[in-house]
């Protein structure tokens, strides 16, 4: 798994977004926080901060991503203790009271491939 996600973030490191910041946590390369200032849309000009965390059945099973702010949209659920989901068909939905892998991932994609979206 680390050395899949040290493959991903040198990927990223290489393929800078214009609109996307991210670091990993201290010495935790599955933990990365993420900041993403949207170009155009109803919150353009916002800096939204993300969490990105990969598990252990990373990359055959998607990170999960979560905003620290409530943002109103429908591809954001929450489970419990776990808030503010991001819920997409290539990374994870939230349904019966829990944060499952989505039906459109695939081990192919990357961390990029969700930064991208």
């Amino acid at each position: 798994v680390r050395d899949r996600v040290q493959k991903d973030l040198t990927i990223c490191q290489a393929n800078p977004l214009p609109n996307v910041r991210f670091h990993t946590v201290g010495d935790n390369l599955l933990l990365w926080h993420i900041n993403v200032c949207p170009l155009d849309g109803p919150m353009a000009g916002c800096i939204v901060h993300l969490e990105m965390k990969f598990g252990e059945l990373y990359p055959f099973e998607p990170p999960v991503v979560r905003a620290f702010c409530e943002i109103p949209h429908s591809n954001i659920g929450s489970v419990d203790a776990i808030r503010n989901v991001l819920c997409m068909e290539h990374t994870v939905v939230v349904a019966a009271d829990e944060v499952m892998p989505g039906r459109g991932w695939s081990p192919a994609y990357s961390a990029l491939s969700i930064l991208t979206q």
